[in-house]
Parts: structure tokens; C-alpha cells; sequence
């Protein structure tokens, strides 16, 4: 079943991608999230019991409501409504997070010590941690070349491209040769091609699970779902068009977003529907942006790649190493930090409410939840200090919200 599940992956990832290009009009790609996955797997069905279907069905109703709130001008308004401060912080903090992922992945910042401390450093006698480093310095060295001649300018245009490919191929020589505890290849039978048509099993499975939601608790899953969803589709909406020059002084977008919303509500109704958990606009995205995309003619690209994996998926074992995508991460985070610059310095409570998202987003390892806790200390400051203006009411709208759904969270699904 991995490669079904594999394809089912693929499949939904492609064609959102693709109609993202096509029809959103911005450089970013769709793909199952993280962090739903993980919540649907081993919460929701190993620990509340709800079988495959079930979840699947949960996560369809997710989309549905997503949907009819993307076609009205809802999602468009609160988005907008987000202070410039807080957008600008949310883009760095996304830097700060896919950073921090990026590391985490390659083992050069571990789970600490309960005793001790939460995180620290990692075993830099591990060859796997000594080649994830040598990664990041060899893109940071690329992208230092000046470009003052055509030569240098290509160079460095395609930094993270020539260092994907170099550690790759690197990567994948050292674990064929069995060296060390480095567990790429070129080729990974595994997956390979004859297998897809397993994803008959899931196709359409979500369909016979809405027995689920004669539990009170499938219905409070699908809103906190919908709820992590919708903010970190924002926040990552908001990154990559910080990111590509596409929000104004203001902070307001300089393009329609609104297909692109529209497109990523869909996406998560087709996820369902071929056996996939919550599909949504990816951070990564701001890897393509940070080598110069800027339309949604990166997306399609993205989009055929998507499909074309479904066929050569086993000989893109290579880039599969941590030490391999880690180092994208990491100066994608870098590219990303100057989002600061426009952050309102002399504000303190711009300042405040903006360090608190970066280091929430972080630490919690959740983009939607840096954006609450930026969100309810936004609202608590501007409160106290006697700054609360009209336009502030969809934030502090948004905060109660957020505090209703970690009281019904903790409370009752935890």
C-alpha cells in the first residue's frame, strides 16, 4: 500500500498544483500538510479509534465548509484585515520555522533533555549531521558569489539547484557505497511503478465514512481542522507574496488572491477524495519564490513534476536524504529574514505581537499557531495601550476564536 498511498499523494498534489497555476495565478504548490497528517494518523484514528473512511470523511466536510467560505468574501476580508505588522512578521516567521525544520531534519538541533534543556545541539560526529552542515555551507558559498559577470550571476541564480543536485548525487553515492548511518540511494524498488493501482482501495473511501459524524467529536475534529487549515493557508499566502514583492507598503496584496483561495479549498475536498489527508498550500512554496518565481507558471511546472513523479518516483530517491532538502530550507529561512526590515521597529506593540508569532510559530512547530498567539497578543496590547481601531475587530474576532478552539482542544480532544 505505500505506493498507492504514494500515488494518492501525487495525484491530489498535481492537480491542485496545477490548477493553482492555471487559475490562482501565484507560485505556490499543494501538497498533503504535515502536520493534519500526523494529527489524522495517530490521533484521530490509532488514538479516537475512527477507521480510514472516517477520516477521510471528516476531512471532506473540512474542505466542504473551507470552500463556501473561500467563494464569499470571508476569507478575503480576514486576511486583509491582518495588520501590515503582523503579515510581515508572519512571513519571517515562516523564514524562522522552515529554518528551524530544516536543521531539526538533518540532526543539528535535536529534542533535548527533559532535565535540561528542550532542544540542543546534535551528534556532529553523525555523517549524516557533518553532511547536512557541509550542504548548507556549499549553498551559502554559491549564492556568495557576486554576479557581476553573466557567469556569476547564473551561479548564483541557481544556487540551490547545483547544491540539491551536488548533495544528491553525493548523498546517494555515499549510501549505495553503505557508508556510515547514510540511508539514500539512486533507486528504491519500493515504490515502484507496478504498485499504483493499489489506489484503487482508498479512491473514493471518504465517501463511506460520514457514520463518523454521529460522534459529537467528529464534528468539533472537522472545525479544527477547518481552523488550521484556513490560517496556515494564510500565513503561507501571506509568506510567499511577501516573499516574491506582491504585497504593497500596506501590506496589502498587489494581486487577486482570491482563485488562489478558492483553488486550496478545493484541493482539500480532492485530497479527501483520493485518500489523503487535508491538502493545502505548502511553505516550501517559498523555496521557488526565493530563486525567482513569481507566477503560476512555477506552479504548473511544479504541478507536471508532481505528476511526472508518479513514474520516476523510485530514481528520486537520491534527494531523499534530510542532508539534501535541509539545506534548501535553511536559505530559503535566510531569504526569508528580511521580511524584519519592514516591520514597524518603533511600534512596541507592532514589536511585540510580531515577536510572539515568530517565536510561537517556531517553537510550536505551527505556523497556525504562531499566527494565534501573534494574533491574541496583537489584541491584548492594542487593548491596554488604547490603540484598538475599527479595523482591529476581525483580529480580535479571530483571537476568541482561537481561544475557543484550544479550550474545546484541550478540553475534549486531548
Amino acid at each position: 500500500m505505500r505506493a498507492a498511498v504514494f500515488a494518492a499523494t501525487a495525484i491530489s498534489a498535481a492537480v491542485t498544483t496545477l490548477l493553482m497555476g492555471l487559475f490562482g495565478h501565484l507560485p505556490v504548490g499543494l501538497a498533503s500538510a504535515l502536520g493534519p497528517n500526523s494529527l489524522i494518523a495517530y490521533t484521530v484514528c490509532l488514538v479516537m479509534g475512527f477507521n480510514f473512511a472516517q477520516s477521510m470523511a471528516i476531512v471532506l466536510v473540512d474542505g466542504i465548509i473551507f470552500l463556501i467560505i473561500s467563494l464569499t468574501p470571508l476569507r478575503a476580508w480576514v486576511i486583509r484585515s491582518i495588520p501590515k505588522s503582523l503579515k510581515f512578521a508572519i512571513s519571517a516567521g515562516i523564514g524562522f520555522f522552515i529554518a528551524f525544520i530544516g536543521l531539526n531534519n538533518m540532526g543539528v538541533i535535536v529534542a533535548g533533555s527533559a532535565s535540561t534543556t528542550p532542544v540542543a545541539m546534535g551528534d556532529f560526529t553523525s555523517l549524516t549531521v557533518l553532511l547536512g552542515l557541509l550542504g548548507v555551507i556549499i549553498v551559502l558559498v554559491i549564492s556568495s558569489i557576486p554576479q557581476k559577470s553573466k557567469f556569476g550571476f547564473w551561479i548564483s541564480k541557481f544556487a540551490i539547484i547545483i547544491s540539491l543536485v551536488f548533495m544528491g548525487v553525493l548523498c546517494a553515492s555515499l549510501g549505495t557505497a553503505g557508508v556510515g548511518d547514510v540511508e539514500t540511494t539512486f533507486y528504491d524498488s519500493s515504490y515502484h511503478i507496478s504498485e499504483i493501482g493499489n489506489i484503487s482501495k482508498l479512491w473514493g473511501a471518504c465517501f463511506f465514512g460520514f457514520d463518523a459524524f454521529a460522534s459529537p467529536l467528529a464534528i468539533a475534529l472537522a472545525f479544527s481542522l477547518l481552523f488550521v487549515d484556513f490560517f496556515d493557508t494564510a500565513g503561507t499566502l501571506v509568506g510567499v507574496e511577501a516573499g516574491a514583492d506582491l504585497l504593497d507598503e500596506n501590506g496589502l496584496s498587489k494581486v487577486d488572491d482570491r482563485p488562489a483561495m478558492v483553488v486550496d479549498a478545493v484541493g482539500t475536498c480532492f485530497g479527501a477524495i483520493c485518500g489523503t489527508t487535508t491538502v493545502s498550500s505548502f511553505v516550501e512554496s517559498t523555496t521557488g519564490v526565493a530563486a525567482g518565481a513569481r507566477t503560476g507558471l512555477a506552479s504548473v511546472v511544479t504541478g507536471l513534476l508532481f505528476a511526472l513523479s508518479l513514474a520516476i518516483y523510485p530514481c528520486l530517491a537520491m534527494f531523499s536524504s534530510n542532508a539534501v532538502t535541509g539545506l534548501a530550507l535553511v536559505y530559503v529561512g535566510i531569504c526569508m529574514f528580511k521580511s524584519l526590515e519592514k516591520l514597524e521597529w518603533h511600534d512596541f506593540t507592532a514589536l511585540g505581537s510580531g515577536f510572539i508569532t515568530i517565536l510561537a510559530m517556531t517553537l510550536s512547530y505551527s505556523i497556525s499557531d504562531g499566527i494565534a498567539f501573534g494574533f491574541i497578543t496583537y489584541t491584548v496590547m492594542t487593548l491596554a495601550s488604547g490603540k484598538f481601531k475599527k479595523s482591529d475587530i476581525t483580529v480580535a474576532c479571530c483571537s476568541l476564536a482561537f481561544v475557543a478552539i484550544y479550550i474545546v482542544n484541550f478540553a475534549f480532544i486531548e
